[in-house]
């Protein structure tokens, strides 16, 4: 299961998911705002580093975050 995440789903940066989550959770940024600001990112993939989306977002030098919990 692990290799079939690691093949399909988006990987991102340390530094971009802090910087997502800060501009949306203490800046108040919405999610439109959001994927025009972060365009090698697709919806889904930020609604999940929000939180929002269901399942893992992978962090490309460490592996799966869970953020829906």
């Amino acid at each position: 299961m692990r290799a079939t995440m690691t093949r399909t789903r988006a990987k991102i940066s340390r530094k971009d998911f802090e910087a997502i989550r800060a501009e949306h959770f203490e800046l108040g940024r919405p999610l439109n705002e959001l994927v025009k600001a972060y365009p090698q990112y697709g919806r889904e993939t930020i609604r999940r580093i929000l939180g929002r989306g269901r399942g893992y977002v992978l962090i490309s030098e460490e592996g799966g975050v869970r953020t829906s919990e």
